[in-house]
């Protein structure tokens, strides 16, 4: 702060040496002001967009591959006309779900994509509205609270970490591959029929695993549409309130 003081009428002046005039515009550029933080800032978003183009492209990237795979490996004479919906390595679109709500909300603090975009709310309100398959009752009260959105977000990631673990067990060859889906995290059900081509191990079991995150908390969405209103699912749906504690922290405000 001194040498700026000291130096800057030498540089108004034009008498000031190289080293003098380079200090007073970067002390200018950064110090003053705190500019630094505004600097610091900008590249923690950089770096943040970074990260979630990265891996949406891995998303995009893999897709692409098993797509590829997928085709390449039908067996001969046993063509799938139906492959986007009997073929388990698709469940990896899914992945689609996890990371474009979180860019909206990082990107636009606010729920667009829950509000607009999300295919499971869309179907809800066309199932549940105009084919009048809700009671359209009111939500309950415990359902609404803060313990029982934050709590099934827990129990949902434990959830994802659990499939994440046993993915990784076959990638190490810990474990041989299940080929079954789990319903409501309990029931087992076989689900070969939708493995019609040979991958990596470790990839069909992302996707079987995957698969079983996700299948279930449609079948809880059903039933809570048939139960109560519609989009019921929305209320205490875990990409909803991840995506709730994103904006609330963005904006400053309190839940």
């Amino acid at each position: 702060m001194e040498l700026y003081e000291l130096w800057k009428p030498l540089m108004r002046d034009g008498t000031a040496s190289f080293w003098q005039e380079f200090y007073v515009k970067f002390y200018q550029a950064f110090i003053d002001g705190s500019r630094w933080k505004q600097y610091l800032n900008g590249v923690g978003t950089t770096l943040l967009v970074t990260a979630l183009a990265l891996a949406l492209g891995i998303v995009l990237g893999s897709v692409v591959a098993l797509v590829r795979v997928a085709h390449d490996q039908q067996r001969p004479g046993h063509k799938n006309p139906v492959l986007g919906f009997f073929n388990i390595l698709f469940a990896w679109l899914g992945l689609l779900c996890f990371f474009i709500p979180l860019v909206i909300a990082f990107a636009g603090g606010d729920k667009g994509y829950c509000n607009r975009f999300c295919g499971r709310g869309q179907l809800f309100s066309l199932l549940g509205g105009r084919f009048g398959l809700s009671r359209r009752a009111d939500i309950p009260r415990w359902m609404k609270s803060k313990a029982f959105r934050y709590g099934f977000l827990a129990f949902f990631f434990a959830m994802f970490f659990l499939m994440l673990w046993n993915t990784y067990l076959v990638f190490a060859g810990v474990r041989d591959l299940g080929q079954a889906v789990t319903l409501l995290w309990t029931f087992k059900l076989p689900w070969h029929w939708a493995y019609p081509v040979q991958v990596t191990p470790w990839i069909a079991q992302f996707a079987f695993g995957f698969y079983s995150v996700m299948f279930p908390s449609t079948v809880l969405g059903l039933v809570t549409m048939f139960l109560f209103r519609p989009r019921t699912w929305c209320v205490y749906c875990p990409m909803g309130t991840m995506t709730q504690m994103i904006c609330t922290v963005k904006h400053g405000r309190k839940e």
